[in-house]
């Protein structure tokens, strides 16, 4: 069964040791750059509710498979964007998603994903209409997952070069 767990000084070192394969590596930071980020944005973040809360291990049964990274986000009504790809207000944005090379075709990344839905639609951070997230163009196997779950391609990101889906919740 999978389980979405904290990461704690117990499980963090197993977490870097993640990997993906050679192949996929185009497609995703490394785990040890992606915690940096959290710790960094945790540090750095005048607001609580933006703060890496939805940092996760991933475990079947116990046995850890992957890792996930999520922000809640509002929009700042200040800022004008003419370049939003989206109108929500508050969201959640899954940043980083993996499962490791060993325990890939398992069916365990679709399972995870559905996982972090259910847990977004208990509002955790605050309320939301979404779920955000992308992936690289390429990355074939991200795409189909989060059309399997009824995510919706909205746009591209120029800027970080990646294609833009997302779910209402």
């Amino acid at each position: 069964m999978i389980a979405l767990k904290k990461i704690t000084w117990d499980n963090y070192e197993d977490v870097i040791a993640l990997k993906i394969n050679d192949e996929q590596k185009k497609f995703i930071c490394s785990n040890e750059f992606t915690l940096a980020q959290c710790y960094v944005g945790k540090i750095n973040s005048e607001n609580e509710q933006t703060g890496p809360e939805g940092t996760f291990a991933i475990y079947n049964d116990d046995s850890l498979v992957g890792f996930s990274f999520s922000l809640y986000e509002t929009d700042d009504e200040d800022e004008e964007d003419e370049d939003d790809l989206f109108t929500d207000k508050a969201w959640y944005n899954i940043i980083r998603f993996m499962i490791d090379e060993k325990n890939q075709n398992k069916g365990y990344g679709k399972k995870a994903l559905a996982k972090l839905i259910e847990y977004f639609k208990t509002f955790p951070n605050g309320e939301a209409t979404a779920v955000i997230s992308s992936y690289k163009p390429g990355n074939d196997v991200m795409q189909k997952t989060f059309a399997s779950l009824g995510f919706e391609e909205v746009g591209f990101d120029n800027e970080d070069g990646e294609n833009i889906v997302r779910l209402a919740i």
